[in-house]
């Protein structure tokens, strides 16, 4: 038996049934009821795993490592810790049974046991114990969370400690947790694993002074009596915890069923305070009503557990909730990314990883987010990507990250840090907290407001300073170093919204009371991105023009700005405008977002079938045969329209007819529309020509743009507006001569295929306005295509 005086007060959080209970969080939630009741409090856990920090071990099975200032690798509680008690721990928080026996073997090595056999009772408790009371000093109150559950054999050090240290009942209190399963087939809560597992305490000695109750909902009366007769513990000694909407709300929750005044009564606690104001403000918080929405994704090879990016989740949540935003996040595996997922997000953040699973993935994330102008955030291994992403595609240099390919020595723009030894991975990377002294007249300067942070790391490669000036001189700012050993912090590329990344991990920074800069930034750029239109209808310069089915369009001065809506239509048609205009290069200065682009307004005139001269109809003719001859790329992401999904969409609706031989035709014309296949308009109608200086032609609105046939925009050229038969042979024959191979019958049954396809779609247009320009049109379309 342990005779040590204990000066303060222990809370022992134990757990039962199951792991994965929440008794991080729920510690994290005691911790911070008595440190707002006036407290000096400290925390910390046993892990009975015998690896000596988490450091070593796969984020899958365990969750992310939590970096602690002092360059702890901790388990991810040490996070919790922190972010609900706003207040920084030390890798002495965070201990494993692997640390134990090895510092007990080191000491045995050298001979501090004088020749006595070294055991489990008393050396690895006594260990133990020191531990405790080394991190009881200087506080009133130590909350110690076991990991694990009671009945592993592992564990039963840390429960012998316990029962030792008990006998002092005024200085030392358990706290056990368990879970209460529901029989969904008989629809009732069973009691007795719950029961198991106290009689596992009991039978180490340990006897809980309070329960506390995990369960999907709130249980019956009849099951807590059940738990309290056959436990020993007293019913108000008792606590329910079902889940909850938000984490956050769990110390509201206990201190209503007034778990701080029991506790406090056992252990003679002195509470300087009557409320928990700021759990209240929170609780406020959670429930006020939301102001908008953003959509966020992480991409990561660790997408099978959430807990990996633990601390990044719980910052956005955290700092969604004060800006009162609702917060759509995803978790995106990089090893089998499709770029399509990435269309309606508002901002994309690159974390930390290892290895070369799920690397190229995310370098063509970086690279859409680049090229669409979508905030991205990256962080330690995601700015290193972010640098290899600008290197290869803006400067097209061939060069490597050492990590991903060791093999090519000299070629490295990442590059392993001095004094690395990889013959020992654990604890030998750089971390913990470092300075990073920020460069004026920069995105990171705005951000942070001062010339020196200090941030956590945990990294072994670095960006390999030989390169910057390249990266430089096309656009990429480092704004950001360590000053001791001039290693570059931060990247951005100001020719974007938001695009910034850094070598440490602000997100171990967040709590609940202190919010970081850089996360915070990036949530008000993607909310930002989210909003533009509502920021141009605000804006009473901006014009909107009164056109198009599925697209708002705004105008001010020599810019035009076009979003996207998302009706029926466009979700069956696809719209592809904004990677088609891409490829082509239509426009300089193309500003692009998730929904939207804006460009160059251009001084011209309006086609008009009726006015126009012979040599406008050449034109035409020439500038549609342009756009068809630009060679297709072959890492193009557009594809051919779903022309059968469409008709059959149309065809359903309520004003739409069937005509003559439709099923027929279809069948014929979607063979042909597999071939010949070119970077297609889709929609060449009068508004979407316009006529420039001498002539000639520039066609806009790629809405329904993508890789199609060329006799479909042909086809539609001649039906959709009304040509003498004298302009129509005059447009054919300058396409045909200037076209390699042209063959006319398969351009007549498209003409009659597109002159019902988009009858069908002026159906569907009278359908949605009831205007009836639009069925007017739709028959005059028919008979155009005969």
């Amino acid at each position: 038996m342990n005779h040590k005086k204990i000066n303060g007060k222990i809370i022992f959080i134990t757990g039962g049934v199951l792991s994965s209970l929440g008794k991080g969080i729920f510690s994290a939630s005691i911790a911070s009821i008595f440190k707002e009741r006036g407290l000096k409090i400290n925390m910390m856990k046993f892990d009975p795993y015998l690896n000596v920090d988490p450091g070593t071990i796969s984020p899958i099975e365990h969750g992310e490592v939590f970096v602690t200032k002092d360059g702890g690798e901790t388990d991810l509680d040490i996070g919790h810790y922190e972010r609900f008690i706003n207040q920084n721990f030390t890798k002495n928080s965070s201990i494993s049974s692997g640390k134990i026996y090895s510092n007990l073997i080191e000491d045995e090595r050298k001979g501090k046991y004088l020749g006595k056999t070294v055991q489990i009772i008393p050396n690895v408790i006594d260990k133990i114990i020191e531990i405790i009371l080394k991190n009881l000093q200087g506080y009133d109150l130590l909350i110690v969370e076991i990991g694990g559950t009671v009945g592993d054999i592992e564990s039963i050090p840390y429960f012998e400690t316990i029962r030792q240290l008990q006998f002092q009942r005024e200085n030392v209190i358990n706290i056990h947790i368990g879970f209460i399963p529901y029989l969904s087939v008989n629809k009732e809560y069973k009691s007795k694993p719950f029961q198991h597992s106290i009689k596992q305490l009991h039978s180490l000695g340990v006897f809980p002074n309070f329960l506390v109750t995990r369960s999907e909902e709130k249980i019956p009366t009849i099951i807590i009596d059940k738990i309290s007769a056959n436990c020993s513990v007293h019913r108000d000694y008792i606590f329910e915890l079902e889940n909850v909407d938000n984490v956050y709300q769990i110390p509201q929750k206990l201190v209503d069923e007034k778990i701080d005044q029991k506790i406090a009564q056992i252990l003679n606690l002195n509470l300087k305070y009557d409320q928990i104001k700021n759990y209240q403000l929170i609780n406020k918080l959670i429930l006020s009503k939301k102001i908008g929405k953003i959509k966020i994704a992480i991409i990561g090879k660790y997408h099978n557990l959430k807990d990996s990016y633990l601390s990044i989740i719980e910052t956005l949540k955290i700092i969604t909730l004060y800006k009162k935003l609702d917060l759509d996040l995803l978790i995106l595996d990089s090893k089998d990314i499709n770029l399509n997922e990435l269309k309606d997000l508002d901002g994309i953040i690159i974390s930390g990883g290892f290895g070369i699973d799920g690397t190229e993935g995310k370098l063509k994330v970086i690279k859409y987010a680049r090229e669409n102008n979508i905030p991205f955030l990256g962080i330690c291994y995601g700015m290193q990507l972010a640098i290899l992403e600008f290197a290869r595609n803006v400067l097209k240099l061939d060069l490597y990250h050492q990590e991903i390919n060791s093999e090519k020595e000299g070629k490295f723009i990442i590059h392993l840090l001095e004094n690395q030894n990889l013959n020992n991975l654990g604890g030998t990377m750089r971390l913990g907290e470092y300075n990073c002294k920020i460069f004026d007249n920069t995105l990171a300067k705005k951000i942070y407001k001062k010339e020196l942070i200090k941030q956590r790391h945990r990294h072994r490669y670095e960006f390999n300073n030989f390169y910057k000036e390249k990266l430089e001189k096309e656009g990429l700012i480092f704004s950001g170093i360590n000053p001791e050993n001039n290693l570059f912090e931060i990247i951005e590329y100001p020719k974007n919204d938001f695009f910034l990344a850094v070598q440490f991990h602000p997100e171990f920074n967040t709590t609940l009371y202190k919010l970081d800069n850089l996360f915070s930034s990036f949530i008000d750029a993607s909310y930002k991105h989210e909003e533009k239109e509502e920021l141009i209808k605000k804006d009473k310069n901006w014009i909107k023009d009164k056109i198009g089915l599925s697209n708002n369009v705004y105008y001010k001065d020599d810019i035009i700005c076009k979003f996207f809506k998302n009706n029926d239509f466009t979700k069956v048609y696809g719209n592809q405008e904004i990677d088609l205009l891409k490829e082509l290069n239509l426009f300089k200065d193309l500003e692009t977002g998730k929904n939207y682009f804006c460009v160059e307004r251009i001084n011209h005139k309006i086609f008009n079938t009726e006015k126009v001269s012979e040599k406008i109809i050449i034109n035409c003719a020439i500038e549609i045969n342009r756009l068809h001859n630009i060679k297709i790329n072959k890492n193009t992401n557009l594809k051919t329209p779903n022309f059968y999904d469409t008709w059959n969409f149309l065809n359903k609706q309520n004003k739409v007819f069937k005509y003559p031989n439709e099923e027929s035709i279809l069948r014929e014309a979607l063979n042909i529309l597999n071939q010949d296949l070119v970077y297609a308009n889709n929609d060449i109608v009068d508004g979407n020509i316009l006529i420039l200086k001498n002539n000639k032609i520039k066609i806009i609105d790629y809405e329904y743009g993508g890789i199609n046939s060329k006799y479909f925009d042909l086809a539609s050229f001649v039906v959709k507006r009304k040509l003498t038969k004298e302009q129509e042979e005059i447009f054919l024959n300058t396409y045909i001569n200037l076209s390699k191979n042209f063959d006319y019958q398969k351009f007549v049954i498209l003409r009659i295929f597109t002159a019902y396809f988009w009858a069908k779609w002026a159906r569907y247009k009278y359908q949605e306005s009831n205007q009836k320009i639009y069925s007017e049109i739709a028959d005059w379309l028919v008979l155009r295509g005969k």
